[in-house]
């Protein structure tokens, strides 16, 4: 299952911690894409469960997790199909 955590765009005083928290998402294997200065993470999990375990890690107040729906994997393999 995928989900899509947001936050705010970390500011120099969070970059740190923002930073940390990214480290920690690589070495669990559980990142696919993320950026800190945008303020998201794209997570790979096997329940809703761990993924809202990994929002409660972000440092911040403000985040939200969404889950990401398999249709668009179906749609990019129609249209790009040497993307397998």
């Amino acid at each position: 299952m995928r989900y899509l955590i947001l936050t705010e765009p970390a500011d120099p005083a969070e970059a740190p911690a923002m930073a940390r928290y990214h480290d920690e998402l690589v070495r669990a294997g559980v990142l696919l894409a993320g950026d800190l200065t945008a303020g998201f993470w794209l997570l790979e999990v096997d329940s809703p469960a761990t993924a809202a375990e990994w929002g409660r890690r972000v440092p911040s107040d403000d985040v939200e997790i969404r889950e990401v729906h398999d249709e668009f994997r179906s749609v990019r393999q129609s249209v790009l199909p040497w993307e397998n």
